[in-house]
């Protein structure tokens, strides 16, 4: 494709910071980045430096676990909790993705017995805005956040994980919360953390 530039860059330096130095140098409008995980698994186990790269990339990551082989993105599940407003500008990797791959997204809420507030209210209006071609919206009920994208992933053959990354979601739980090593958050498509 001659609208991709692929360059080698070589450098004596803590992964993430040069690839944070390297973003904004070169421009970059996303990271990939392939994972294996520490025992080989099939999943994505995400490690230090992919956690790291994540928490401060200012452009879209995509994680790819190194036994995925290829399939289009059809079905995409966007876990939210609806507590940042998204609007197109901040969607564009996803919106790209589902027009050039016709996919549905499966906006999936966990629900653990809180109603949304208005802001949330709002946000998930506005959500269904932006998304009004390919969204479709789900109200799943659990008390376990991880095993609800566990199972809705296994359930609805989903090709791609998105995520928005910001301090006041759930992605940034689940970095901290120790009850991950507990039940596992077993991802085992890539996974595409938005940053806000």
């Amino acid at each position: 494709n001659p609208l991709h530039t692929f360059i080698t860059h070589s450098a004596l330096n803590v992964l993430s910071s040069e690839i944070t130095r390297t973003v904004e140098a070169e421009k970059i409008d996303i990271i990939v980045m392939g994972t294996q995980g520490a025992s080989g698994a099939k999943e994505i186990l995400l490690g230090t430096n992919t956690v790291h790269v994540i928490k401060n990339a200012k452009c879209p990551v995509l994680v790819i676990p190194s036994s995925f082989e290829y399939e289009a993105p059809e079905q995409i599940l966007f876990p939210n909790d609806f507590e940042v407003w998204l609007d197109k500008k901040s969607l564009e990797q996803l919106l790209k993705i589902t027009h050039s791959h016709i996919s549905q997204v499966n906006v999936m809420h966990v629900y653990t017995g809180d109603e949304l507030n208005p802001i949330q209210e709002k946000n998930k209006e506005q959500l269904a805005k932006v998304l009004s071609e390919s969204g479709f919206f789900h109200e799943v009920p659990s008390n376990e956040v991880i095993a609800a994208i566990n199972e809705f992933q296994i359930k609805q053959k989903i090709n791609l994980l998105v995520m928005i990354q910001n301090k006041h979601t759930f992605f940034e739980r689940l970095f901290i919360e120790p009850v991950i090593k507990k039940i596992g958050f077993h991802v085992t498509v890539p996974f595409l953390v938005i940053p806000q």
